[in-house]
C-alpha cells in the first residue's frame, strides 16, 4: 500500500518535512506520482518501517550513558 507523506507523517507521529528530507538524501525509499498540478512523493508502509528501524539506531547508538553525582543527581 503507497501513501503520501503527508499520510506517512501523520502515521508515525513525525513532521512532513523530515521524510521529505529523509527522501531527497535518499535514506527513504519514494517514487513520485504527478498529481494535478503539483508533484508528490509515495513511500510504502515497509519502506516506511524500514526507515524508521533505521533512525532508531542511529539514535540508540548515540546514546551514551552520563556519570552522574550521587549526592546530587547533576551529571559530573
Amino acid at each position: 500500500m503507497e501513501m503520501t507523506l503527508s499520510q506517512a507523517a501523520d502515521l508515525i507521529g513525525i513532521p512532513q518535512k523530515r521524510l521529505y528530507r529523509a527522501v531527497k538524501a535518499g535514506k527513504l525509499k519514494a517514487v513520485q506520482r504527478h498529481q494535478g498540478s503539483r508533484w508528490e512523493y509515495l513511500v510504502t508502509r515497509q519502506d516506511l518501517e524500514d526507515f524508521e528501524r533505521s533512525t532508531e539506531r542511529l539514535v540508540d547508538q548515540d546514546a551514551r550513558p552520563v556519570a552522574t553525582d550521587p549526592e546530587t543527581g547533576r551529571p559530573t
